[in-house]
Parts: structure tokens; sequence; C-alpha cells
């Protein structure tokens, strides 16, 4: 067993940090289990948003998520002293955190986060995990030194509501009832949402004692902050008492199915052996620790989800979750971010499964800007995700080589190309005069710019945007690539696709605005052209298909780099432009105004850096501009990169603390370019 301490070295935080309320509050950790259930918290241990907690359990798996287990708040009792390590915040700000003085270290090992408390001359150290495919969080302590034993008190504080919601005052009280090893906590059956009505607190020679008490008004700044709700209450359900000599550990598991009594250091050196294998499959076992983080960060948005057949059971596949904590997964972040995730890490058989998961869905060519759970109607209002799912399937494919996937697939890429040319809903169509691809259907939001304010789109790009050409002229090219595999693939004629592309290419060279030294962002819409200063025509370069001429190549690149680039990211609109937003906070309305209106998108690196690579072939260069993530993975969620920033300095972190492809992207970028 390797000693315990291990760390990469790069998310690891002292007592300057760790004894701070405030900064340590500011530092978020995540771990997930596989199947769209989480954990995720502060490094102090107080709760600031209502997705905070020990077990956010995946009941109606991937998306729908229950919030079971807020807290495990622990209490140390050594050489006749008695030490508090939890700490809380609540009504009035309120802050209870007797906890931190003696919080010397939090660090991640891994995927582990870690915490060290020091009491006196003995050494205790906590360690958080989640078993993969089970609603299970195991909360793993260790006796570090010390020269007697400690007696290790931790009480649950539990609640049963969706994790997008709050407990109000007056909820049903759960049933406590004592099981092996712990509690049995269940709900009534008219609790809302239902599923996963029992949750097991266990621990391994644990004594417990049913608890009866509200915990009432824990306060959340950061909802405040958003304009929310910010008042929590969770119940008390019990107190588990375990004895540890120096030296000796034990896990605790919150679960939603009774644990079986296993070794905790079994436990610990399982999820040790799993993320060592998942940096061995990446061939990252010698990379940069930065790079190893976010292998592995990537690692906790790939989930199980069941995809059904008609007239059958459902099938086991895969997915992308979009984001953590409150993202399910959705069909344009899940292509966007497969590449990074799953083919820079060489998962090769997640990312066919993926693809596979997706191709049901497909209806008149299009595909769910977001997957439905059962009974939901999809949401197809994505002009870019059909075209997205061919050009992901061919970078699969020349991973691979596996034609297999393309034969099996192609029935779906053909009906997309099919309805693209001859139009779909939503306004979705060739224009046949020029060959491009328009998307205008008032009211709605089609592309990734997709922020509504109730029946306004604030980015509504409605006419033929820049991007989904560039996709479109891909997309046509990649699919005939694919066609010209040993026996063709019937109906599709690889000549008739390359044809179309090269009339698509010479009408794209409309984009062109030699004033502005560079492409406008969408031709032909209602009021005309659009001629801003948007990050979207990176992906003509960047998908290497030579749509522009090398010296519009180069000064698109050049423009970006002036206009649009920032240390972490890129800016969805240039500064100065009408409309530019500097900083992404406040109510909803003010954050979804400021969303693609100047605010920071850290995905839109990987397509700068490819269309940097391609003009200047420069790999040297692509690590100096990666070098400030690595400092963003000790901020925020720690190990973590977020899904956008402020587009004025000092670009603070906002949106979901775990953004699929933002770490997607920035893998790509590290196994092509860097």
């Amino acid at each position: 067993m390797r000693r315990y301490g291990y760390t990469l070295g790069l998310v690891d935080f002292g007592r300057d940090t760790t004894g701070n309320a405030e900064r340590a509050s500011s530092l978020e950790w995540l771990i997930t289990n596989g199947l769209g259930g989480y954990a995720c918290g502060t490094v102090s241990g107080i709760l600031t948003r209502r997705w905070h907690g020990l077990l956010i359990a995946a009941t109606d798996p991937p998306a729908g998520r229950t919030m079971m287990l807020a807290k495990l708040d622990p209490q140390v009792i050594y050489r006749g002293e008695t030490w508090d390590l939890g700490n809380n915040r609540f009504k009035g700000g309120c802050i209870k955190a007797p906890g931190l003085p003696r919080l010397i270290r939090f660090h991640l090992e891994h995927l582990i986060p870690t915490w060290t408390w020091c009491l006196r001359d003995a050494i205790i150290e906590q360690r958080l995990f989640m078993k993969q495919g089970e609603n299970t969080t195991c909360v793993h302590w260790r006796l570090v030194q010390g020269t007697s034993e400690v007696r290790l008190r931790c009480g649950a504080l539990v609640c049963h509501r969706p994790h997008n919601q709050l407990t109000p005052q007056g909820a049903p009280r759960p049933v406590i009832e004592q099981s092996d090893r712990g509690v049995r906590v269940s709900w009534p059956p008219h609790a809302p949402h239902a599923p996963g009505n029992e949750l097991f607190i266990q621990g391994d020679g644990a004594v417990p004692t049913p608890g009866s008490l509200w915990w009432h008004d824990f306060e959340l700044p950061v909802e405040a902050s958003l304009g929310y709700d910010f008042l929590d209450n969770h119940f008390h359900a019990a107190t588990l008492e375990v004895v540890l000599a120096p030296g000796e550990s034990t896990v605790m598991t919150a679960s939603t199915q009774e644990q079986p009594s296993t070794p905790a250091d079994q436990l610990l050196e399982g999820e040790r052996s799993r993320t060592d294998a998942l940096l061995l499959q990446a061939e990252a076992s010698t990379a940069p620790p930065a790079i190893q983080h976010l292998v592995l960060a990537g690692s906790q948005f790939v989930v199980e989800r069941k995809i059904p057949v008609p007239n059958g059971p459902a099938v086991a596949g895969h997915s992308i979750i979009a984001g953590y904590p409150w993202f399910a997964d959705w069909g344009r972040d899940t292509l966007l971010s497969l590449p990074g995730l799953l083919l820079a890490t060489r998962r090769f058989d997640e990312a066919r499964s993926v693809l596979r998961s997706l191709a049901p869905f497909e209806r008149d060519g299009l595909l769910p800007n977001r997957f439905p759970s059962p009974g939901e109607e999809p949401l197809d209002n994505s002009v870019d995700a059909p075209l997205l799912f061919i050009l992901a399937t061919h970078m699969t494919w020349h991973a691979t080589s596996d034609d297999h996937l393309v034969r099996e697939l192609a029935p779906t890429m053909q009906r997309i190309i099919n309805a693209f040319t001859k139009g779909t809903r939503h306004g979705i169509g060739m224009d046949p005069a020029d060959s491009l691809i328009r998307a205008e259907e008032p009211g709605s939001q089609l592309t990734w710019m997709d922020a509504k304010i109730g029946d306004r789109v604030v980015t509504p790009r409605m006419g033929k945007p820049v991007e989904i050409n560039a996709f479109w002229h891909a997309a046509l090219l990649s699919l005939a690539d694919m066609a010209s595999i040993e026996g063709g693939l019937p109906g599709i004629d690889p000549a008739a696709l390359r044809s179309l592309a090269s009339r698509v290419k010479e009408s794209f060279a409309r984009y062109w605005s030699p004033s502005w030294g560079c492409c406008l962002d969408v031709l032909d819409g209602p009021q005309g052209n659009e001629a801003l200063v948007r990050p979207n025509q990176l992906f003509a370069i960047s998908l290497g298909r030579d749509l522009l001429p090398p010296l519009q190549s180069k000064s698109v690149v050049e423009q970006a780099l002036l206009q649009l680039w920032t240390p972490v990211g890129v800016r969805t609109l240039a500064p100065g432009s009408p409309g530019y937003e500097p900083f992404y906070g406040g109510t909803v309305e003010r954050r979804d105004q400021a969303y693609h209106n100047g605010t920071v998108w850290p995905w839109l690196f990987g397509p700068l850096m490819r269309a940097h690579e391609q003009v200047h072939h420069d790999h040297d260069a692509i690590a100096d501009f990666m070098h400030p993530f690595v400092s963003h993975l000790r901020e925020a969620c720690v190990g973590q990169v977020s899904e956008v920033f402020d587009a004025d300095p000092p670009h603070r972190p906002g949106g979901c603390f775990a953004q699929a492809w933002s770490v997607g992207q920035l893998l790509s970028t590290w196994r092509v370019c860097g």
C-alpha cells in the first residue's frame, strides 16, 4: 500500500488557506459515481450552495438526483478533550467554525479530497470518495499518529429533496431505525421525489445513536448572491461513534443500499487503483500534474445511461454530464466534449457507446439538445448537434479505424445530411442559392449561444451563423471520407458530398470582411449581416478543412488573440462592441444577458489553439497559452475547470464549477497540439 499523504502536489493547501473561513469556503471539491450522482462541498465544510452535500444520489440516473446526506459533522475526543471539527453558517451570517483552527491541510490525492487535522500530538485524516456505479459515498478516517486512541463521533444531517431545491421547515420527518453497523433512514412514501427512499449510514465498529431534531436555517451565501432562496434545513438522523487506535482506519458509508463490511483500506486502495488505471489508459501516468488532474477531472463527467429500445428493454449506454452540479447530459455539450474526454484519454469503448446512445434519438435529421428523461419529449432546438455528431463519429473512426461503427451509424448521418439539404424543423435547412445552412426560427435559440430570458432570445443569430457552416462543410467532407471505406456506404456518394462541400466553400467567402480583418458572425439575418467580432469564426480554421485562404486564417487568429483571448479562455464578444458585458453575475436575468456578450468560455480555448496551430505550427506556444489553467486548478472547484469567467480582469470564475467541455477542449488541445 502506498503511503498516506500521497499527492500530485498541485492542489495542496496549508494553514494559510484552511484556517481562513472565507478563503476555505470559496474553494470547492467534487466527487462523482459514474451514474450522475455526486458529492460536493467546500474545503471549510461550510455549506454555501443548495447543491452541497455528501450524497446526492442518482435516483433516476443520470439526470434525476436526490439530496440525501448533507453532512457528517465530526467531533473528536482525545485525552479527555473534545474538539468539534464541523463548521457551519446559519441565518444572519452566523459562522460557527471551531474546526478551522485545527485544520492544517487540505489536498487532492488524485480525485480524493483529503483533510488533515492536528489535535495536540494527534493527527487525523479524512478522505472522501464514491463507489463507481453505486449511490454510495465513503468517508475514510485514519488516526495517523497519537499517543492514545481517539473517539470519533459523526453527526449525520439528512434530507430528501431534488438536488436543485431546498428543504422547507415543516418537511416530513424521516423514520430512523437501527440497522447493521448503523442506521436506516427512510422517508414517507408520499415524500416528493420518492425513488431512493432509503438511506443507510453505516460504519465498521460504529455505535449509532439515533437523532430526533431538525437543524434549521443553514444560510447559503452563494445562493443569496444569485438572487435565490438561501435558507435550508436538515434533520439530525444519527450520530455514529467509533474508536480508533494510532495507525487504524475506518470507513463510514452513506448509501441507498445496505453496505457489507469491507476493510477500510481495501475500499481506499480500490479507488486509488481505479484512478491509476485511468491515467495509465490515457498514457498520462508520467504527464505533468496539471494534465493528470485534467484527465481525472474529465472522467467525472462520463456516466452510464439506459437507452430505450422500441418494443424491448432498455440497453446500457453512456453519456456525458454537461456540468456539475446542475446540468444533465446535453447533446451539443456531449459531442463537443467527447474528443477530449474520451478520445484524447483513449477511452474508445465509451466514445463508441456515447455515439450509439445518441443515434436512436435522431428525428428529422435533428438530435436532442438535452437527453430526455422517460416520458419527456426531446428538445431538439439545436442546429449544431447533428453536424457535431458526424464530426465526432469521424474523429472516433479516425482514432479507432472502426469501420463497423461507421456502417452502423451511416443511416443516421445520411438522414442528417438529407434533412439539412432539404430543410427540417426550426427553420433549419440549406439555401439552394449558396448551399449554406440557415437557422431562423423566431423565438428559438438554435446555436450554442443559447441564452433566453423569458420569450426573448438574447443572441438570436438568425440567418446563417458562421460556425454552423464551418461544421456543415466539415461534416460533408467527413462523411465523404467515411464513405470511402472498403465497400463504401450504401446510398452515400462521396463525390456528391465533396462537390457540395466545394460549393459551400465557395460561398463561405462571403463571410470575409476586409475592413474588420476577420469573418462576419452571421450572414443574411433579418437585419442583414452581423458584423460582430465573436469567436465562432475560429471553427473555419480549427477544423482543418482549409475554408479560408492562409492570409485570412492568419488574420482571424490575430484578431482573436488581440480582441477575444484572455488567460482563461476566449471572450464571446470583443470589448467595446454594442451590448458588451464585462461581468457575469447577479440575478439570472443579468447573468443570461452577459452569458454570450463578452463572458469568457474556457472551452473556446480549444478552437483558438487549434486555429493557432494551423496557422503558426508552434507547439511550444500552446503550452505557454495553457499555463494559466494550472493556476485555475487551485481555485473555484479544485482540480476542475469552471464553465465561464468574467470578460474583464481579474476574470472571476462563474457558472457551473465543473464543466465538461471546458475540460474536454483542454484535453483535446493537449493531445493534438501539446
